[in-house]
């Protein structure tokens, strides 16, 4: 029976391991990461467009009632799991931008101006950074 290593953290890739075992393959789960929570002023809103979403753990410890303020923004998301993530725990204005980092600071850019204000980047400690950084390269902070 072939092995397959799954090394996402342990609760995004059980499903998976269930789904290959049922298609006669072994899974092995062997996390590289663990998501675990960070205590984290919750930015005010005063000049922030938009709201921006690398990963659906942005969301995982998020408290509701420090991030009201945000919901009404437009929440842009890098795939349809963070796209639900987002829809879930109460943004209103969710777009999906089916891809990756950069095609979603690629949909921003087109969609909103850098001097409309700036761009809430919600994410982990430990980030890939191409989607901000693409749209830094556009003018938005």
């Amino acid at each position: 029976m072939p092995t397959v290593l799954l090394t996402r953290p342990r609760d995004d890739c059980e499903d998976l391991a269930r789904r290959l075992k049922d298609m006669g393959y072994a899974a092995v789960i062997e996390p590289l990461l663990a998501i675990v929570p960070v205590e984290a002023p919750a930015p005010g809103a005063e000049g922030i467009q938009a709201v921006m979403m690398t990963s659906a753990h942005a969301l995982e410890f998020a408290k509701r009632e420090a991030l009201e303020r945000f919901l009404r923004l437009p929440c842009f998301c890098v795939g349809s799991r963070t796209a639900a993530a987002a829809h879930a725990f109460g943004f209103a204005q969710v777009v999906d931008s089916g891809g990756d980092g950069p095609a979603l600071a690629q949909l921003i850019a087109r969609r909103l101006r850098p001097e409309d204000g700036a761009v809430l980047h919600m994410a982990g400690r430990d980030t890939d950074a191409k989607a901000r950084e693409e749209l830094e390269r556009q003018g938005f902070s």
